[in-house]
């Protein structure tokens, strides 16, 4: 079976680079599930230029039809980055010449792992696409560039990969290889912390000012609400006095024109 060969070709690649150089040397690496040699599972890594996405690790997948290499597969990342949605935001992938979005462009003689480096070289360009980040994909509270964005995804990718099932089952004994076990701590990262961390500050400070004001802007109203409420009660008060007369004028020429006067005959307006 075609995958089953890539599979041992994939692997035996890998093992061939560590053996000579004692890591991967490839900016990727990818393999098959191992329940499933249809889906395929990889990390892009070592990505300098642009520099936003230096020091990140991005874990995605790819799933081969039924009928491969016949048909494209289907390409998709589960890391955040900066360059394109991840599953969680597009679940149908990305759109790329070497996918199942455009199955007229596909070469059957494509293996798996050149797709990777497809997916590597498309995402290096400017080139927009059906997949790629949108300006509503950012957290507009958080007011960062896209290259912030993108290095901040960079800086938070490595634990997120660690973390992921699929790493633990597939690529954890080749952890090392990758980079992936060492914490990288470059200079873009260390501004991008101070300024998140100056950013959270004003954000705490902004809370606390805008809880401040409601407080007062609550205690203005309920002040304007008492006054207003006494007001009304002294309007209402000097209306009934200067008015008392007519209102019981006109309340007893009410009764005669019901014909109720028979039961009030004994009310007599007392008017001082």
């Amino acid at each position: 079976m075609r995958l089953q060969r890539e599979a041992k070709m994939a692997k035996k690649d890998i093992d061939g680079q560590i053996k000579k150089t004692g890591k991967i040397t490839d900016n990727f690496i990818c393999l098959p599930d191992p329940e499933d040699v249809y889906t395929w599972y990889f990390i892009v890594f070592g990505l300098t230029d642009p520099a936003q996405y230096n020091g990140g690790f991005y874990l995605g997948k790819v799933r081969c039809k039924d009928n491969y290499p016949a048909s494209a597969p289907n390409i998709g990342l589960f890391t955040d980055n900066g360059k394109y949605r991840t599953f969680k935001q597009q679940p149908d992938g990305i759109c790329l010449s070497i996918s199942d979005f455009h199955p007229e462009s596909w070469n059957p003689a494509w293996k798996v792992s050149q797709i990777v480096m497809g997916l590597t070289s498309f995402w290096l360009d400017n080139e927009y696409t059906y997949g790629s980040i949108e300006s509503y994909d950012y957290d507009s509270k958080l007011d960062l560039t896209p290259a912030q964005w993108s290095t901040k995804w960079a800086m938070e990718s490595r634990a997120s990969v660690m973390e992921h099932e699929k790493f633990k089952q597939i690529f954890e004994p080749y952890a090392a290889a990758i980079g992936i076990t060492t914490q990288e701590d470059l200079p873009s990262w260390i501004d991008l912390r101070a300024l998140l961390v100056k950013k959270e500050a004003e954000r705490i400070e902004a809370e606390k000012v805008r809880v401040e004001q409601a407080k007062i802007k609550a205690e203005q109203d309920k002040i304007a609400a008492q006054e207003k409420a006494k007001k009304d009660a002294e309007e209402k008060a000097k209306y009934i006095i200067e008015n008392r007369v007519k209102i019981i004028q006109d309340y007893f020429k009410m009764v005669r024109k019901q014909g109720l006067t028979h039961k009030v005959r004994d009310l007599k307006p007392n008017v001082k």
